[in-house]
C-alpha cells in the first residue's frame, strides 16, 4: 500500500470516527468503523462515506480465481450487525464500452437507494464486462457463485459487519439483461442434505427491474413457491405496432402466462400492480403470490425508483 493510500485510509478513519460521534451519522456502537475500514482496507478495498446517502461505500477486487472484476460493498449507516448478515446480491445490465464500475454506481447511486429500503443488509454489486459477459460465464456455476460469496462472508466478519460466517437470507436483484444469470443460479438449487457452502438455499427473495426478455422458464419454480418466498418483477409496459407486448413486457407477459394458465390472456395488465401502488398493497401482493408491477419511468431510472420502494414494501417472513 502506497503512503498517500495510508494517509488517506487514517484520514478516513478519522471522518467515520468523528461522524459516529454526531447525531447526523446515527450509527450503532455495534460497527467499529475504524476496525471495519482496516479490515476492507486490508483486503485491498477502498472505502468513502457519504452522509448524504446515509451509507458507506467499500470497492475493490478479489483475487481474480475468485472474481476477475471490481466488487463494491454498500452499507447503511444505521447498520446494525447480526449475527447472520442478510445479503443483497444485485447484477447490473449490459455496460457500455468503457464504463467502470465508477460508472455504474454513479448512474444507479447505490448508496441512497439502499438508505431508502430501510433495510439492515448489505448490498454487494459486483461488476460484469459487455453483455453481463462475467456474469454468465461464472456466477452461472456453483461451485464460483459459492466461492465468491463465501469470500464476501467472510469479509464481512473481518470488517465487523457480522458475528458470524454462515449466511442469513439472501435477496437477488437484476436490472436489464442480467436476468439470465439469475435464473441459471436458481435453477441449481442445493440437496436438501447440504447445508453450508450452497448458498443458493438461502435465496427468499428475487427482483426483476425492467428485465426479462424470454419466457423466464428459470424463475418458474421459485416464484411458484411464492408464498412463503417473494417473487416481484417490474417492467415497462410497452408495445409493438401490431399491439402485441414488446422487450421486457413481453417477457413478463410470458412468465405471467406461465404462472397463471388458465387465466384469460386479456386480464395480464390488469393483474398487475400500477405504478403508484402504495407500500402496502405492494406487500399484500407479494405475500399472496408472484407480483408484476408496472413501471412509469424509463429502463435505467425503473432501477432507481423501484429499488427501493419494492425492497422496503416487501421482505420475506
Amino acid at each position: 500500500m502506497t503512503k498517500s493510500a495510508i494517509d488517506f485510509g487514517h484520514m478516513l478513519t478519522t471522518i467515520l470516527l468523528l461522524l459516529s460521534q454526531s447525531t447526523a451519522f446515527a450509527a450503532p456502537s455495534s460497527i467499529e468503523l475504524a476496525r471495519t475500514l482496516v479490515a476492507f482496507e486490508g483486503n485491498g478495498f477502498s472505502c468513502a462515506i457519504a452522509p448524504k446517502a446515509r451509507g458507506m461505500m467499500c470497492k475493490g477486487s478479489f483475487k481474480p480465481d475468485v472474481y476477475p472484476e471490481p466488487v463494491a460493498f454498500f452499507v447503511p449507516l444505521n447498520y446494525k450487525v447480526p449475527k447472520h448478515a442478510e445479503v443483497i446480491l444485485h447484477l447490473h445490465g449490459w455496460v457500455d464500452d468503457g464504463e467502470t464500475l465508477d460508472d455504474t454506481i454513479r448512474k444507479f447511486r447505490f448508496s441512497e437507494a439502499l438508505a431508502k429500503t430501510h433495510r439492515n443488509a448489505i448490498l454487494v454489486v459486483p461488476r460484469s464486462n459487455g453483455h453481463c459477459d462475467t456474469f454468465k460465464t461464472l456466477l452461472v456455476h456453483p461451485h464460483i457463485f459459492n466461492n465468491f460469496l463465501d469470500h464476501v462472508l467472510h469479509l464481512l466478519v473481518d470488517a465487523r459487519l457480522a458475528e458470524s460466517p454462515d449466511l442469513g437470507d439472501l435477496t437477488l436483484t437484476a436490472h436489464s439483461g442480467s436476468y439470465s444469470t439469475l435464473e441459471a443460479i436458481l435453477t441449481r438449487r442445493c440437496s436438501p442434505a447440504v447445508h453450508t457452502g450452497c448458498y443458493v438455499n438461502h435465496v427468499k427473495e428475487v427482483f426483476l427491474f425492467d428485465s426479462l426478455y424470454d419466457a423466464g422458464d428459470g424463475f418458474v419454480k421459485f416464484a411458484n413457491e411464492a408464498p412463503p418466498f417473494r417473487f416481484v418483477s417490474v417492467f415497462i409496459p410497452l408495445k409493438k405496432k401490431n399491439g402485441n407486448w414488446k422487450w421486457t413486457a413481453a417477457g413478463n407477459h410470458l412468465l405471467w402466462a406461465q404462472l397463471n394458465p388458465t387465466a384469460d390472456d386479456s386480464t395480464f395488465i390488469e393483474s398487475t400492480l400500477p405504478p403508484d401502488a402504495p407500500l402496502e398493497a405492494i406487500a399484500r401482493a407479494a405475500a399472496k403470490g408472484p407480483t408484476f408491477m408496472r413501471s412509469d419511468e424509463s429502463h435505467d431510472p425503473t432501477f432507481n425508483k423501484y429499488f427501493p420502494r419494492l425492497l422496503r414494501a416487501v421482505h420475506h417472513q
